[in-house]
């Protein structure tokens, strides 16, 4: 009897869909604005949903759900337990599920009672209110100005009590407000709105992650990551959530040089991991060497932009170990950017050699056949990390056409390490 293919084919179906696309809780939150902070903290066990399975992120959120989510984000649930063995100290506590959470809040000065004896935690938490928790939570309490200066339409609309809060946070980036430049300080914050402020609050200290690293080498759903001089390697299951530049995605769009935020849960397995790799490309305009800045023009932008150069920054011109000095003006710059800071992590400088027009685009070989500016044709190796361009944005080999008007850069002048394309 022949053995039938149908099973393993299926099963092998089967388990590329679910390491593309793992089963996820809070199915409300799929596409919502703030998935990305939400799966992170539900990873890190910060935040809970209902028991129907759903997170309602557009609800407000209440005193005591946010004193939760921020006492959890603190790393103070032990404490938080004990003080819920304890006779409370406000009377609107005695029974609630929250008295420990709530009660460690005031203990460490995050959230303050009303003058009748009550805590009132299952009140909505307003967005002025919200910053000042959160602010108190980062020990900047003490640089709140008495007179700080206006940061939104509305900002003589904020309590004068809160003034001083809502402007720090706005500097220290753990609100931005609203697209119309207003900060609505009465409006109540939403579920989701206080997941982004905690996410916030962790990234400014540099908590929220278990791991991080450059991707160094990828290997199936073995992941190598370097960090200095450590290496560690993690492994993705079929549940892993992953996000890549802000999106959901899949083990298979993580890429080489990405930057790796990871999440362990119990046992070491892996329950989230973001990506990210911010990159920026443009037009030199200015070299100082002394103080090692570059001024350039991005790509779409009527602005310059000034970036300095670390010890540690990566140079390259035309694909090559190089020093700022032989960055010159007029070069196409390509930067790369560190997610904690924004420094610059790696910059490649090009002056372009070549000129032409793609005549066939070989994947398999990794070559391009082009119709060079004297009428000749030359097949041209493509190195394998080069930087290809598309009309400004990055893109793989297979994305070139027949037609496409070609200014690219080689090493040895033989394998195009960087191209920019025109359609």
């Amino acid at each position: 009897m022949k053995r039938s293919r149908i099973l393993p084919i299926c099963a092998a179906f089967l388990i590329a869909m679910l390491l593309a696309h793992p089963v996820l809780a809070f199915p409300d939150v799929n596409s919502h604005w703030a998935e990305l902070e939400i799966r992170a903290l539900n990873a890190r066990g910060i935040i809970r949903g209902f028991g129907d399975g759903t997170f309602l992120p557009d609800i407000p959120v209440t005193r005591a759900q946010f004193a939760k989510m921020l006492v959890l984000a603190l790393g103070y649930a032990d404490e938080a337990e004990q003080l819920a063995r304890v006779p409370p100290r406000f009377v609107d506590l005695g029974q609630h599920w929250a008295l420990g959470y709530m009660e460690l809040a005031h203990d460490l000065g995050l959230f303050m009672g009303y003058g009748d004896g009550r805590m009132r935690p299952d009140n909505p938490i307003s967005r002025a209110e919200l910053v000042a928790v959160v602010i108190r939570a980062m020990n900047l309490e003490s640089q709140v100005k008495s007179d700080p200066q206006m940061q939104f339409t509305d900002f003589y609309e904020v309590p004068a009590w809160a003034r001083g809060y809502v402007a720090l946070a706005h500097e220290k980036g753990v609100v931005s407000g609203f697209p119309d430049g207003s900060f609505r300080p009465f409006e109540r914050t939403t579920r989701a709105e206080a997941a982004v402020m905690i996410m916030r609050f962790l990234r400014s200290r540099g908590l929220w992650a278990d791991a991080y690293g450059v991707i160094t080498g990828i290997q199936g759903s073995r992941v190598t990551i370097r960090n200095g001089e450590a290496s560690e390697t993690i492994t993705l299951s079929p549940q892993t959530v992953i996000f890549r530049n802000g999106k959901r995605d899949s083990m298979f769009g993580l890429k080489l040089f990405d930057e790796l935020f990871v999440v362990f849960g119990r046992g070491g397995t892996v329950e989230f991991v973001e990506a990210v790799f911010l990159d920026e490309m443009g037009k030199v305009r200015q070299v100082d060497w002394q103080h090692r800045t570059l001024v350039f023009l991005p790509v779409g932008s009527v602005s310059d932009k000034s970036v300095t150069l670390s010890d540690s920054t990566q140079l390259f011109k035309n694909g090559k170990p190089a020093r700022i000095t032989d960055i010159q003006v007029g070069d196409r710059l390509y930067v790369v950017y560190n997610t904690f800071d924004r420094s610059v992590r790696y910059v490649d400088a090009t002056r372009f050699e070549y000129t032409g027009t793609i005549m066939q685009v070989s994947s398999t070989e990794g070559t391009l056949l082009i119709q060079m500016v004297d009428g000749q044709s030359k097949k041209w190796p493509v190195l394998p990390d080069a930087l290809l361009f598309l009309n400004g944005k990055p893109v793989p080999l297979a994305s070139l056409t027949p037609g496409d008007v070609v200014s690219f850069a080689t090493v040895q002048n033989s394998q195009i390490t960087y191209l920019e394309a025109e359609r």
